[in-house]
């Protein structure tokens, strides 16, 4: 780079890789690339102070001043062993940034009403517009200090937390590279966005879950796209996670409000005051399956139906479909086993889902147009009920309802709305739109944009919060949460790896969500 003149497009080019990487060599690199020049130290200073004499970044004497206190407060928190506790509470805190204090105060109190070990990762990220330039938040705020964590933690011996693995703040998906990082272990990596996905584990290995903690300072970015679009992801938060025995732990993401507020299961944490929940939103089952539910499940699933007085219960899947399997009309074999286990019957399989409604807990039911929910409706379409004689009566009945457009909403939704209110059981229609705290809850999520199949991917990238099911996969990107499935894990077709959990998402009145991941028919130790 010797020699070589900046001219004003060169200038205002690498000001905005700046903006955008907020890191002079990384600038410097970047540059040279372009620009197909050989990066040397000699191009970085010259980048450096050209940023410098524009007033985009301090002196190189400044700099190194700030990045050695940096440094030293990095290696001090490398040093930070984690307590064995049975609760953990996991965030993210960026360097040159202020706290937001409720937040923190706020989940001081929580941690000593669960007696908690805290644990607070430091990230580094340099924003050249940042307006947080005084010298006390040149590193990380003093207040959190004791809680400082650039280490690494085996905490369980299927849970680990990275709190030594720098992940950039404005990542897409800052979960990207991390699936084996850990060995078979879950992973935990701070970091100011929620993200969730299980990774797909082999029959017998224990399941494995990545998350990311979401953060207790208020959000700084830079003003290029990419900072604009962390700052629009950042999540206020921590992860909570709850030692059972050797065997068994349970985790969850918990979002707090604008103001620093935040509800955690049965708990709401309120201006540094607890209070007892008895009151949620709704719960959207994992894609329920009524002929194969894990009964496992159950009891844990109603007793928080109860508990926190749901108003709404959102099913996905309310159906499997068994008894009208498409994927197996030309099986013989798969036929012949269906006839011996008594699933080959439509009015059984009908009646049991009818039975699963009217027995479950005084919520209103939300029904989703679902693939399985369908299948009874290719059925009638496709099937010749001369050669199922045993399902011909309610294939004729059906089929004539579709036939005299009594079944606009397919031919489930036309069995529960003869057996329900619709104050009791609402069935919605594939465009209709349902809201709940916030969160759109009327798409399964196996339709995606302009008739393509559905993916997490474009559902994240729509403006609007979601809850969606499908994928039987709990993942969580953004403002986008998908549930598990309620169904027992293994289904014969999902044979080999499979990231499959038992999961519910609980919707809060606060506008905020929560995955209830089972493990063992459990989800929590608390009471």
């Amino acid at each position: 780079m010797t020699g070589y003149k900046f001219e004003e497009s060169d200038i205002q080019e690498i000001i905005d890789l700046y903006s955008e990487y907020g890191n002079v060599t990384e600038t410097a690199k970047i540059f040279c690339s372009n620009k197909e020049l050989e990066y040397t130290d000699s191009s970085r200073r010259r980048i450096s102070n050209l940023l410098s004499r524009k007033g985009i970044t301090k002196s190189l004497e400044e700099i190194k001043e700030v990045d050695n206190r940096l440094d030293k407060d990095y290696m001090e928190a490398k040093k930070r062993v984690l307590n064995q506790s049975k609760f953990y509470i996991v965030t993210w805190e960026q360097n040159n940034t202020p706290l937001h204090k409720n937040l923190w105060s706020n989940i001081l109190k929580y941690a000593e009403f669960l007696n908690a070990e805290i644990s607070v990762i430091l990230g580094r990220y340099k924003n050249p517009t940042s307006v947080f330039s005084d010298e006390e938040y040149e590193t990380w705020n003093e207040e959190t200090r004791p809680y400082w964590d650039a280490n690494r933690h085996e905490i369980h011996k299927y849970l680990t937390v990275l709190s030594d693995v720098k992940i950039q703040p404005t990542a897409t998906n800052p979960l990207t590279g991390l699936e084996s990082i850990t060995g078979e272990t879950s992973t935990i990596v701070g970091h100011p966005k929620m993200w969730l996905k299980p990774v797909p584990v082999l029959e017998g290995h224990p399941k494995k879950i990545l998350l990311s903690t979401g953060a207790i300072t208020i959000p700084n970015y830079t003003d290029s796209k990419a900072g604009k679009r962390g700052e629009m992801h950042h999540k206020l938060g921590f992860v909570i996670i709850e030692i059972k025995d050797e065997e068994v732990f349970f985790i969850r993401q918990v979002e707090a409000d604008k103001n620093g507020n935040f509800i955690d299961l049965y708990y709401e944490v309120i201006n540094q005051q607890i209070f007892d929940l008895d009151y949620a939103d709704a719960l959207v089952w994992g894609d329920t399956h009524v002929n194969s539910l894990n009964p496992e499940i159950l009891p844990a699933t109603y007793g928080i139906i109860d508990k926190l007085a749901l108003k709404y219960e959102v099913h996905h899947d309310l159906a499997d479909g068994t008894s009208v399997n498409n994927h197996i009309v030309n099986n013989p074999v798969e036929q012949f086993k269906r006839m011996q286990e008594g699933e080959d019957d439509v009015n059984l399989e009908l009646s049991k889902i009818i039975t699963f409604l009217d027995d479950s807990q005084n919520t209103q039911k939300i029904i989703v147009q679902s693939n399985h929910n369908d299948r009874f409706d290719r059925w009638v379409i496709n099937q010749d009920w001369k050669k199922d004689l045993k399902n011909a009566l309610p294939y004729l009945k059906y089929t004539a309802a579709v036939l005299e457009g009594k079944a606009k909403k397919g031919v489930l939704a036309y069995v529960i709305e003869n057996e329900f209110e619709e104050s009791e059981v609402l069935c919605l229609d594939y465009d209709d739109s349902f809201m709940i705290s916030g969160f759109e809850v009327a798409h399964h999520g196996h339709i995606g944009a302009n008739g393509s199949k559905g993916s997490l991917e474009q559902f994240r990238k729509m403006s609007t919060n979601m809850v969606i099911g499908h994928y039987h996969t709990p993942c969580r990107a953004d403002k986008v949460l998908a549930v598990g499935t309620s169904s027992h894990l293994r289904e014969g077709y999902n044979k080999g790896a499979s990231s499959w959990l038992n999961s519910h998402v609980l919707i809060h009145k606060n506008g905020t969500a929560q995955h209830l991941i089972f493990v063992r028919g459990e989800f929590t130790t608390f009471e």
